[in-house]
């Protein structure tokens, strides 16, 4: 019954059939349940299945058959497959499950990473609100109290230094302050006093406007391979053309030539495809701009990037500056806002290179270095390209390493200034001198409570860079701007309407370039009137001058039109004051000349601001730039109503705008009857750069009307600052060839062509000292190779083109050792005795000038000393000594007079007393900068040799100087005192009672010395010979009976003034028999004839006597 319920249960838990694997083979089935005792007999159906088991089990028993063989092979191979697909499936969810857990974990640690960078972010954000809020305070105590900063480019920082100050009542300070209708303020810091402005930066991301103010180029605004270093090459060849070595000069020239005709080509390039693409966006631009503030700005303005020291400007805030090849482009477009117009910026880019013209001479003597410059003018736009300066030096950069390194070893420390401090003294130093050689008026003013001295003009950018060179650019404004007319035509004409440097040349009195402006400083009433009294002098005295010159030089031939300018120029007129010169002129030639001059300008204005308009308008096509000239050209040709408008209206509209009172010239007459149509038509073609196919005026003939097809082509006009003008540059290659061909024909040859094209040259530039310089050069080294009188004829030609650039570039050092030069090689082909002796003295004394400027520039830049030289001239061919203070090469000097040279300074006096004691006469009269210091230094060097000292007319010296000279008791024999009227009895005393081998004495002039101090002359100095007591009217006869009685020797007696003299010492040199032979005791008005008659009986041996009384 358990057995049966048992089975009956397990049919009950499970319907199916169980297996242990799960394989079909493993299946168990249960069998039947037994039958009981009491059960029903088998049925059939007990029987069928008695036999299926008996069947079963005899097949079991029955050897396997090859089907069943298959089936069982089938089976196991099923059986396998399933377990291998399971081990599989197991695996695979143990590779989900660890994928899983690393992604977990993965998860976490991510999410710790971020809450440790949230938390880093949080005490940064908390670090930079207590950044800012330092910054911000430390900002308005800059604005209150002013300080120097430096700049990351100084090559593009002169518009933004403009921006750096304002005035204190808000005007703009480069408006125009007129003394006579409003008062000059003070100026104030507009942000930070960072008067250098701020830098350029290049867009790291087309598409987007630069912001940041740094110069930082990036590889995608200029191309990838290394531009050339013109600066550096520039720098470096100007050097080198100033050398005495001809050969070396010539050489440097012609590779100055070769360099300045690259740069030309480079600027013309990329110049023209800068003003071809100016319309473009900044994405589709070749040549992508940097970006330049027009304005800086406020604290109140600066945005969440102030922490970073960025600025963000938008798109209307900021100007467009091309830097490529190493050259800093700027476009007058981009500055029009400032200087009012493009033409008038065109004006101010040219005013640029007429000042570097205008000092280079000063700047180069004094070291100071120009930039490589020239002006592109091309369809209608002008470019100013400047050759790429380094950047502006930091204290870091002028460190000197090996000296810091030197006393750090052995433990000390530099209490002198450092490499910085030096240069920024040099720089100072250099710039006040150049102002005062240019005849610039040094002003003062105050910006923010602080005054500043400025020796040239406030906007000039001077500067030390990391090359150790010191620069000067941005110096259109040094030439002085003209004074206000009323009516004006623009409120900005003083920024750019500027006198000729040529008339600034001829100045007496030095004059304020930052005249009615802003910044003319305390005195603007008096510079201001020196400016107007300079151009009332232009108007009444040169103008008519010149005129009177021009009628003298009139023709109608296109080349007299030419000169007509070059006249102008050449005396300080400007093309503006022309038509004053046409009213002064009675000729109708020199009228028509005149006005000639001022339609072709006024019509190039007119051609350059329609080919303007074009670009802007983005058409880049020739045609049309050639359609616009055409339509211009008929205007002026044509015979239509729009040409009768033209000259009638036009016309005279325009010159009134452009020229000072235009009427002044018409006269009676009309512009049009007034102008030669053919020369005005080629006087265009030169200003505005265009070229014909044939003569206008033949054109018309033909088919009256000018086309565009007329129009041969549209050239670039380039001009260059000219220091090194490139006209020479084919004369120099020829000077420098003929000293490397040893042949002497054909040097001969070689001159010879280098003369004439410097001639040519000339012809263009008459009075460049470089050109002059170079010609004369040419007839001197030709001389050589000629026979005697040619020879002696070049000479004198050299000589005159020498004293020429000796006239614009004075007290130039290689024009006056070329002089020297010249005057030995005429010595040489001289033929009287006394010529010759003329000549080498001539030559000597321009060695000895070229020597002591040499050391007067060097020790003047170190002491901040200035020093003239006009004396040297004037020195005897005896009086050699002075050379010493020139150079170390000159020594053993037993004589040194400086009394020529009253302004020499302290360190070349002790500098010429050599290292070694040999010095026996010394003369420092009126030498202003000798002290006790100085004494005491001469006194420890030549305490042992010297025999004759002179002090006179040193009014710094003291008791100490005076103490100082007892340590000369042992050979001084001669000693000057006179007119230090600070000594007293008490230390002449002392002095005397030392000083035992005095026999010359000079007291003149000291008011405090008594008889006191007179008795210890004879008492002390018995070989006295020598005594000067003039205008020492304290000092009594009694001095001189005691002489008369103690000095055996006294000859020569000067008392002149002593008012206290009588006539008992000169009884008791007659009753001593005093060997007198010269006595001067004029305004002694207590001497009577009985004085005169004992000199006359018992002095026979007096020479000289001067009685003569003077009220």
């Amino acid at each position: 019954l358990k057995q049966v319920r048992d089975t009956l249960d397990g049919k009950s838990k499970s319907g199916k059939p169980s297996t242990k694997s799960g394989h079909i083979s493993d299946v168990e089935f249960e069998p039947l349940p037994p039958l009981l005792v009491d059960d029903e007999p088998p049925t059939d159906q007990q029987k069928l299945d008695d036999i299926d088991e008996k069947l079963e089990a005899v097949s079991k028993s029955r050897l396997p058959t090859t089907s069943g063989r298959a089936m069982d092979v089938f089976d196991s191979l099923l059986s396998k497959r399933l377990e291998e697909r399971i081990h599989q499936l197991q695996v695979f969810r143990q590779q989900l499950e660890l994928i899983q857990m690393r992604n977990e974990r993965e998860i976490m640690a991510a999410k710790i990473k971020n809450d440790k960078i949230v938390d880093k972010m949080k005490r940064t954000k908390q670090r930079l609100d207590a950044v800012t809020d330092e910054l911000k305070r430390e900002r308005l105590g800059i604005v209150e109290t002013t300080r120097p900063s430096t700049v990351t480019s100084a090559a593009t920082t002169r518009h933004s230094k403009r921006t750096g100050a304002s005035m204190a009542t808000g005007s703009d300070p480069y408006g125009l302050m007129d003394d006579r209708q409003q008062r000059v303020g003070n100026l104030q810091a507009n942000d930070d006093g960072n008067y250098w402005g701020v830098g350029t930066a290049f867009a790291s991301e087309q598409g987007v406007i630069p912001s940041k103010t740094e110069f930082d180029p990036s590889s995608r605004d200029v191309p990838r391979f290394e531009h050339r270093n013109w600066n550096e090459e520039y720098q470096s060849l100007l050097r080198m053309s100033t050398s005495k070595n001809l050969r070396k000069k010539y050489k440097a020239l012609r590779a100055l030539g070769d360099m300045q005709s690259h740069f030309k080509q480079v600027v013309i390039s990329i110049g023209s495809r800068i003003v071809e693409e100016f319309h473009m966006p900044y994405i589709a631009k070749s040549i992508r701009p940097a970006a330049l503030p027009r304005r800086r700005k406020m604290i109140s303005q600066l945005d969440a990037n102030d922490v970073l020291k960025e600025f963000h400007y938008t798109e209307g805030e900021w100007i467009p500056v091309y830097v490529c090849h190493n050259i800093h482009f700027e476009i007058d477009e981009t500055e029009a806002d400032f200087y009012g117009s493009p033409e008038n910026t065109g004006k101010a880019y040219a005013n640029e290179l007429k000042a570097h013209r205008y000092i280079s001479g000063a700047a180069i003597e004094q070291d100071l270095h120009f930039p490589l410059s020239m002006i592109l003018d091309y369809r209608g736009f002008r470019v100013l390209a400047t050759a790429a300066l380094p950047a502006m030096a930091d204290p870091r950069d002028l460190i000197d390493t090996s000296k810091a390194a030197s006393l750090a070893a052995v433990g000390k420390t530099d209490d002198d200034k450092d490499g910085w401090e030096l240069a920024q003294d040099a720089l100072r130093s250099r710039v006040e001198r150049v102002g005062k050689l240019i005849n610039l008026a040094p002003h003062t003013i105050r910006i923010e409570d602080q005054e500043e001295t400025i020796a040239l003009v406030s906007d000039a950018q001077i500067f030390v860079a990391t090359d150790r060179r010191d620069y000067i650019m941005g110096c259109s404004r040094i030439l002085s701007a003209e004074p206000p007319t009323y009516p004006s035509t623009a409120k900005e004409d003083h920024l750019f309407k500027v006198f000729r440097p040529e008339l600034l040349q001829t100045l007496r009195t030095p004059i304020n370039a930052d005249s009615f402006t802003g910044f003319a400083g305390k005195n603007v009433r008096e510079d201001n009137n020196i400016t107007r009294e300079l151009l009332n002098r232009l108007k009444k005295n040169i103008i008519p001058m010149v005129s009177s010159i021009l009628e003298s030089h009139a023709d109608e031939s296109l080349e007299f039109q030419n000169s007509l300018v070059l006249i102008l120029h050449r005396h300080g007129v400007n093309i503006r004051h022309c038509s004053v010169v046409g009213f002064y002129t009675s000729s109708k030639t020199i009228r028509r000349a005149i006005a000639l001059e001022m339609v072709a300008r006024v019509i190039k204005c007119e051609l350059r601001s329609r080919w303007r308009d074009i670009v802007l308008r983005g058409e880049t096509s020739d045609l049309e730039f050639a359609n616009e000239a055409a339509q211009v050209l008929n205007s002026i040709f044509g015979v239509s109503p729009e040409s009768s408008q033209f000259w009638s209206k036009e016309i005279p509209e325009a010159l009134s705008k452009k020229f000072v009172c235009p009427s002044f010239t018409l006269k009676s007459d009309s512009w049009q009857a007034l102008c030669r149509l053919q020369l005005l038509a080629k006087r265009i073609e030169q200003l505005a750069g265009f070229s014909l196919k044939e003569e206008a005026c033949e054109i018309i003939k033909s088919r009256n009307k000018i086309r565009a097809s007329d129009i041969k082509s549209i050239f670039p006009r380039v001009k260059c600052n000219n220091i090194i003008p490139v006209e020479c540059a084919t004369g120099c290659a020829f000077i420098c060839e003929a000293f490397e061909s040893p042949a002497k024909n054909v040097k001969r040859a070689c001159l010879g062509k280098a003369i004439s094209e410097l001639d040519q040259a000339r012809v263009l530039y008459p009075n460049h000292p470089e050109i002059l310089v170079c010609c004369g050069d040419a007839y001197l080294q030709i001389s050589k190779q000629q026979l005697f009188l040619q020879s002696r004829d070049s000479l004198s030609t050299a000589e005159a083109l020498y004293r020429g650039a000796l006239c614009q570039r004075p007290q130039h050092s290689e024009l006056i050792h070329k002089l020297a030069e010249l005057h030995i090689a005429q010595a040489e082909r001289a033929r009287h005795a006394g010529t010759i002796l003329r000549l080498r003295a001539r030559a000597g004394a321009r060695l000895i000038q070229e020597i002591c400027f040499e050391w007067e520039k060097e020790n003047a830049l170190r002491k901040s000393m200035g020093h003239k030289l006009g004396h040297i001239l004037k020195l005897s061919r005896n009086n050699v000594a002075a050379i010493y203070i020139a150079t170390k090469r000159f020594s053993n000097f037993r004589s040194i007079d400086f009394s020529a040279t009253p302004e020499v300074g302290a360190s070349g006096i002790i500098r010429s007393l050599g290292q070694q004691a040999i010095l026996q006469d010394l003369n420092v009269s009126k030498c202003s900068h000798v002290t006790d210091k100085v004494v005491k230094a001469i006194v420890r060097r030549t305490a042992a040799t010297l025999t004759s000292i002179n002090l006179s007319h040193c009014i710094s010296l003291g008791v100490e100087s005076i103490n100082a000279l007892k340590q000369f008791s042992k050979k001084l024999q001669i000693l000057v005192l006179d007119f230090i009227i600070e000594l007293e009895d008490d230390c002449l005393s002392q002095l005397f009672q030392t000083l035992h081998n005095l026999h010359t004495i000079s007291i003149k002039g000291l008011p405090r010395i008594t008889t006191k101090a007179g008795m210890n002359i004879p008492k002390f100095l018995p070989k006295l010979t020598n005594l000067d007591i003039s205008d020492t009217p304290q000092i009594t006869g009694a001095v001189l009976n005691e002489i008369a009685q103690l000095c055996p020797s006294f000859g020569v007696l000067k008392a002149d003034g002593c008012y206290a003299i009588d006539e008992n010492p000169f009884l008791s040199f007659g009753r001593c028999k005093t060997p007198l032979t010269e006595v001067s005791i004029s305004g002694c008005i207590r001497m009577s004839s009985l004085a005169i008659k004992s000199i006359a009986t018992k002095c026979k041996g007096v020479t000289r006597l001067n009685l003569r009384f003077q009220l």
